[in-house]
């Protein structure tokens, strides 16, 4: 449990001016933010742990090879020439991994 909601769960059991209808309000935002980080945070490293089992894909996610790294290409229709978020979410998950050192 993070700090915050000890801290609000304190305030509300002393009885101090808080409402209590908004301190529970309050804990359960804050519950569901912190359960949605620690999910993120699951995909994040499950993205991060696979990168040192896979070859250099030269700027490009695996399974991806766009032309211009990360870029969709010109025959991809209404996606051509935007940026491919697989491809970045990747290139994200390596510089993690590169600064934490790749077993």
């Amino acid at each position: 449990m993070s700090s915050d909601i000890a801290v609000i769960k304190e305030f509300a059991e002393s009885g101090i001016s808080i409402p209590a209808r908004m301190a529970i309000e309050l804990l359960n935002r804050l519950e569901v933010a912190e359960r949605e980080r620690n999910q993120a945070h699951g995909v994040i490293a499950a993205v991060v742990s696979e990168i040192p089992h896979r070859d250099s894909r030269n700027g490009n996610a695996p399974g991806h090879s766009h032309s211009v790294p990360g870029v969709w290409d010109y025959d991809n229709g209404a996606l051509a020439g935007k940026k491919c978020g697989w491809c970045a979410v990747w290139q994200e998950a390596e510089k993690i991994a590169e600064s934490r050192g790749k077993p």
